[in-house]
């Protein structure tokens, strides 16, 4: 019995399908990177256990408002007093 593969771009797909361009392996590289960049900015609030960041603009300049997630991770992240809490303390 064969299994047919469609290839949807994804790496899995590209593994089973025997892909190895350039082109795939770069767009792995890429995707390690961004996660090794958000765990620099994004941080753990040590007293209400969100993960929250200060977003940049496309000038490279912080927001002064931060954003918080729930989903987001908390391993690899450092540990830091959020804003909110900071006012509130």
């Amino acid at each position: 019995m064969s299994m047919k593969i469609d290839d949807d771009g994804s790496v899995l797909a590209a593994v089973m399908l025997g892909i190895t361009s350039k082109v795939a392996r770069s767009d792995i590289s890429r995707k390690n990177n961004m996660d090794k960049k958000a765990d620099r900015t994004m941080y753990l609030c040590e007293e209400c256990d969100r993960v929250w960041e200060y977003p940049i603009n496309g000038s490279g300049y912080y927001y002064k408002v931060a954003n918080y997630y729930s989903s987001v991770p908390s391993y690899g992240k450092g540990r830091k007093t959020c804003p909110f809490c900071k006012r509130q303390g």
